[in-house]
């Protein structure tokens, strides 16, 4: 499964004090996991990787694939799969956001024939707001 990794335990060292108080993360995890998953819808909807880079365009002949097959047009999407499959699961005191499709990786990471697109990771915004839900479940 290709996931992206927040871990509660590595963010030990910055929120340690507020840490110590919280007996379960369960709730905050889930929090952040419904925030990444709804981020990384956005970035299909914007067809933008996390960091708001435009992911590069379709070449004419998959634009041209796509209109005769009758898929959905936009990058990254053909019938919606991809897209409708980012989930998030907690496991160990972290949160893993990401797809069990195996297609995923080479899309997120690229191919010698095929550009990076970026749709799972983790923006400044999102950093900031991962920060308050575990900020806000300690009050």
């Amino acid at each position: 499964m290709l996931s992206l990794k927040f871990n509660a335990n590595q963010s030990r060292n910055y929120l340690n004090e507020l840490i110590k108080k919280v007996q379960n993360l369960t709730p905050a995890l889930h929090e952040i996991g419904q925030l990444m998953v709804a981020s990384t819808d956005e970035n299909f909807q914007k067809e933008q990787n996390p960091y708001g880079e435009k992911w590069e365009h379709l070449a004419p002949s998959t634009l041209k694939y796509k209109a005769s097959r009758g898929f959905i047009m936009q990058i990254l999407q053909r019938q919606g799969l991809l897209r409708s499959s980012i989930r998030y699961r907690i496991e160990k005191g972290r949160v893993e956001v990401g797809t069990p499709l195996p297609y995923g990786s080479y899309l997120q990471e690229g191919t010698k024939k095929m550009p990076k697109r970026q749709f799972l990771g983790v923006s400044q915004r999102n950093r900031r707001e991962i920060i308050a839900i575990l900020k806000g479940s300690l009050r």
